[in-house]
């Protein structure tokens, strides 16, 4: 009972990490989505507009752009390695599990 109780809290505890981050790089890229979709607000064009010159502006947009595009480069980066982790992990569980469910199908039958 024991042994059973250890053999699914592992079994979860590794589909339930990879869900769980991919939750996180889901919401991740929804929020840079929208930062992008948010970048050029008409507020912020009003106040650099007053003050100062268009190149000010441009160059405060530039560096926003610049972090978003950086951010999502390591967006992609940690879904590479999250990948290159669970990878064979999966495999290994997706394959043990075909195996055992044929036989037990097999033992069925007989």
């Amino acid at each position: 009972v024991i042994c059973a109780h250890l053999v699914g809290v592992c079994y979860h505890c590794f589909d339930n990490i990879l869900c769980i981050l991919n939750l996180h790089i889901a919401a991740q890229f929804r929020i840079l989505q929208y930062r992008l979709a948010n970048m050029c607000n008409i507020n912020d064009h009003e106040k650099f507009h007053e003050g100062s010159g268009k190149t000010l502006y441009s160059m405060y947009k530039y560096e926003k752009f610049r972090a978003h595009i950086q951010q999502h480069q390591s967006l992609i980066q940690f879904c590479r390695k999250l990948e290159d982790v669970f990878n064979l992990l999966v495999l290994g569980q997706v394959s043990l599990f075909s195996l055992l469910i044929c036989l037990d199908g097999y033992l069925i039958l007989m």
